[in-house]
C-alpha cells in the first residue's frame, strides 16, 4: 500500500503516513470548519492499512493548533490505533509533540492519557 501524504494548506494540517517507516506524523494547523472531509479518507487509508501491517507503528502530532473538530478525529485516529494495539499486540505509540510553555498542547496530551490508558502517549518536548 502507498504512503500517504496530505499537503499542509492554510486551514488544514501535513499529513504524512509513511509505509516504509511506519512513521505516521500530523503537523501543523487545522481549523477548517469541516474536519470530518478532510479526515475521512486518513480514516479510511489507515483502517485499510492496518488490515495488512505486521511492523510497528509510531504516531507523531506535531500541531501548532487546532479546533474542537479537529480534536474530535484526533480521538478517532487513537481510537483506531489503540484497537489495533490491543487486537494485533503490533507496538504502536503515539506522540505528542508541544512546547514546553504551552499549556493548552500539554493539556491535551494529558487528557489523552487519561482517556486512553492502553496505548502508549509520550509527551515530547519540540523546540519550536
Amino acid at each position: 500500500m502507498n504512503s500517504l501524504f496530505i499537503e499542509q494548506s492554510e486551514y488544514s494540517p501535513r499529513v504524512h503516513f509513511d509505509t516504509k517507516t511506519n512513521i505516521f506524523e500530523i503537523s501543523g494547523v487545522s481549523y477548517s470548519d469541516d474536519t470530518i472531509s478532510f479526515f475521512e479518507p486518513v480514516l479510511v487509508w489507515l483502517q485499510q492499512y492496518l488490515q495488512h501491517n505486521k511492523q510497528p507503528i509510531e504516531l507523531n502530532f506535531r500541531m501548532n493548533y487546532f479546533n474542537t473538530g479537529t480534536l474530535k478525529r484526533f480521538i478517532t485516529i487513537i481510537k483506531i490505533l489503540e484497537d489495533y494495539y490491543k487486537s494485533s499486540k503490533i507496538w504502536t505509540e503515539i506522540n505528542w509533540f508541544a512546547r514546553q510553555d504551552d499549556e493548552d498542547m500539554r493539556g491535551y496530551m494529558d487528557d489523552f492519557q487519561e482517556y486512553f490508558e492502553i496505548i502508549p502517549i509520550n509527551l515530547k518536548f519540540s523546540r519550536n
